[in-house]
């Protein structure tokens, strides 16, 4: 592997650090709602790995698995399956927070994108840190690390390299908005605004998992991951639009808010 493919992981780690400080400087917010962010990703991740292991063994393994059940039942079972511990757990976990963390339950429009930026980004930078340490192993001592880490020989051209970046922009966006649903969920007590960000996320990971399931890295070529990466790009521009909408939503509510405020101070006095 050519030195070339660090610039994916750097690319990556970029994406973080890059969008995290402009965020931080257009909007003045506290660095807290990044941390937290970042603390609710972690939490997310380590809770969706454990209904996997609860699985009785023979069940961990997708070939067994499709042996109990038909490719047609046992395939799309195991996507949604994937779909929904991300939407159940990472969802789940922001709204917990907000039951949790009293400084999250007021928050404005830009500390809630904040907050979905610290989950995105944080997942972004230690995707590229792993993506940048592989490939540095994978220069350095190629005959000494496991082949299913050095990824299928036929995306090891420089026209894959751009791929990963690509991904981690969309999954920034796709963080945001999901993100920003729940918070606004929570804010109005309309809860059909978490079931959508509930069933964005489950979307999202379930298109994955088909490829992942289904497809096989090992076969990914670079047409199928351009592919790939074009539908995680349209579903970003989705959640991108869903932010416009939602800021439009955001403003009106805090209008009613202030208003039913300032009738309750008027009544009082």
């Amino acid at each position: 592997m050519k030195p070339l493919f660090l610039l994916s992981g750097i690319g990556m780690i970029f994406v973080a650090i890059i969008s995290v400080i402009y965020w931080k400087r257009k909007t003045k917010i506290s660095f807290t709602f990044f941390l937290l962010g970042a603390l609710a990703w972690i939490i997310a991740v380590i809770l969706k790995s454990i209904p996997a292991l609860a699985l009785p063994k023979d069940l961990r393994n997708l070939e067994a698995f499709k042996n109990l059940l038909p490719s047609y039942l046992s395939e799309p079972l195991a996507w949604i399956y994937i779909g929904i511990l991300t939407g159940i757990f990472e969802c789940g976990m922001i709204l917990l927070f907000l039951y949790v963390f009293k400084r999250l339950r007021e928050q404005s429009w830009n500390e809630a994108v904040g907050l979905g930026l610290g989950f995105g980004a944080f997942e972004a930078f230690l995707v590229g840190v792993s993506a940048f340490i592989i490939t540095l192993l994978a220069i350095l001592i190629p005959e000494q690390l496991p082949k299913e880490l050095m990824g299928p020989p036929q995306l090891d051209i420089p026209l894959a390299i751009p791929a990963p970046i690509i991904e981690r922009i969309s999954a920034l966006f796709t963080h945001i908005f999901s993100t920003v649903l729940v918070v606004f969920s929570f804010r109005t007590k309309e809860w059909k605004w978490f079931w959508l960000s509930f069933l964005y996320k489950t979307l999202v990971d379930s298109v994955a998992g088909a490829f992942h399931v289904s497809y096989g890295i090992e076969n990914l070529t670079v047409h199928i991951l351009y592919t790939l990466e074009a539908i995680f790009a349209f579903m970003a521009i989705v959640g991108i639009l869903g932010l416009w909408m939602m800021k439009k939503k955001w403003r009106e509510r805090l209008e009613i808010e202030q208003i039913q405020i300032s009738t309750t101070s008027d009544n009082n006095g």
